[in-house]
């Protein structure tokens, strides 16, 4: 017996050295791994970047048992805070995905926080030949940061329930849809409540983005942010009264969109508030579908110019067609661990997982190998043909700096809000956009036209 005892005692003994030995070796492997710790703001566990990109993480450790990937989600409200100060504590991803608009957040001539593509890697002359209108991402120092994935443009979406209460005939196929403001504006103006104090009740168009909205029309009107190689402010000429103008008629005339007292969101429009909502075409995935029963919703293009009846498609929809957010390195990292993790940004492009983002976000696959699986994949959605059709890949509006778009957003909201002239407000913020420019920051801006 005391035998027995003796022979589980050393049984025992043996398999908690074996233990002990197997976590040393376990822990000194995952000691020896580099760490590749990522940000996004997917913070929806079945969201679409955590779908796509759990799957390619678990591929690529598979695959290359050295590295080990950390994955945050950040709330988007606080996200390029947290980066910054991740940055500045040393605590931060290595790889993160932003949007393109906040790159120059990150590059400037003073502080460069985030790395080129190294030429090793991704080889610029054949990244030129692979993807649409690649040269928009080029920096002013001839460098990439990034690559977009995919193209994205904004469409309007339509609350048929709204038009059917109003008993207000809506067209059912996309391509008969309002495709000037002069027909948008007679139509939504027949949906529009407004009570005898002259307060909406139910608006045909919810709030836009005060940044990207003014700049879209600054475009259509024929005008451009900047002139001489971004050096001075385009914004106070024809073009940029027209715009100006036509906000000031959305808002106050006509009282076609949203009191600033409402949620600007999607609720507004979900709950039938207001009748059209402008957004861009990933918001499909998020409401589901065009034929989403609870929402009965419809899309059409954004409206052009033109006179009423006389649709105006121009060659290029100038200022609607923008990249989604795809991945940096950040610069304050070993050369080592950049050039892992920069390696697997190149496996996401190439393995695909990229493309499948902008696919499932309902957008346009700017490597042109992949467009063909808009067909393949049976992409039905209406909002996929108007951006094949309304949108070509031309131009798009990105690398403009905070200061400079909020410069802007300031301007719509004096209009707007606080009631100033259009035209006023309009030389004001020439000033402060002329004023910016002349600072001698690298902004990375490019003329547009």
């Amino acid at each position: 017996m005391k035998l027995g005892k003796k022979r589980i005692t050393i049984s025992t003994i043996g398999v908690f050295i074996i233990s002990v030995l197997f976590l040393i070796v376990a822990s000194s492997a995952y000691a020896d791994q580099i760490e590749i710790k990522w940000w996004d703001w997917e913070t929806n566990p079945l969201g679409a970047k955590r779908v796509v990109f759990e799957r390619a993480f678990e591929e690529y450790v598979i695959e290359n048992p050295e590295i080990r990937i950390v994955a945050e989600h950040i709330p988007r409200a606080n996200y390029h805070e947290k980066i910054v100060a991740g940055i500045a504590a040393g605590t931060g991803a290595i790889i993160a995905m932003i949007s393109p608009d906040y790159r120059a957040r990150y590059l400037s001539k003073d502080l460069v926080l985030i790395d080129p593509l190294p030429e090793s890697l991704f080889p610029y002359e054949k990244l030129e030949q692979e993807y649409e209108q690649i040269e928009f991402f080029k920096w002013d120092d001839g460098k990439y940061y990034q690559i977009s994935g995919g193209w994205d443009a904004h469409v309007m979406y339509y609350n048929r329930k709204i038009f059917d209460e109003k008993g207000v005939p809506l067209p059912t196929k996309w391509d008969e849809k309002p495709v000037s403001w002069e027909e948008f504006i007679t139509l939504a103006r027949k949906v529009t409540e407004v009570d005898a104090n002259g307060d909406i009740v139910t608006a045909a168009m919810c709030d836009f983005d005060k940044e990207k909205f003014p700049l879209t029309l600054l475009y259509q009107f024929g005008g451009s942010l900047t002139i001489d190689n971004a050096s001075k402010s385009n914004i106070n000429t024809e073009a940029g009264l027209k715009t100006v103008e036509l906000i000031d008629d959305l808002y106050d005339k006509y009282k076609l969109i949203t009191p600033q007292v409402w949620d600007d969101g999607w609720d507004v429009f979900v709950n039938g508030r207001a009748a059209v909502k402008i957004s861009e075409g990933w918001a499909t995935d998020y409401l589901g579908n065009e034929e989403n029963a609870a929402l009965e919703m419809e899309v059409g293009p954004v409206p052009f110019l033109g006179k009423a009846g006389e649709p105006s498609i121009p060659e290029f929809y100038m200022g609607l067609l923008f990249p989604p957010s795809s991945p940096v390195i950040f610069s304050n990292f070993p050369e080592e661990e950049k050039i892992e993790a920069w390696k697997f940004i190149k496996f996401l492009y190439e393995e695909g997982y990229i493309t499948d983002l902008a696919l499932t976000y309902n957008q346009l696959p700017s490597r042109k190998a992949d467009q063909w699986l808009l067909e393949e994949r049976e992409f039905t959605y209406e909002t996929t043909q108007v951006l094949k059709k309304y949108v070509p890949f031309g131009v798009t509006l990105i690398n403009y700096p905070f200061a400079i778009t909020e410069t802007i957003k300031f301007m719509v909201e004096e209009i707007c809000i606080t009631g100033v002239e259009p035209a006023v407000a309009l030389e004001k913020a020439d000033k402060e956009v002329s004023r910016l420019l002349s600072e001698g920051e690298v902004w990375g801006i490019k003329d547009i036209r």
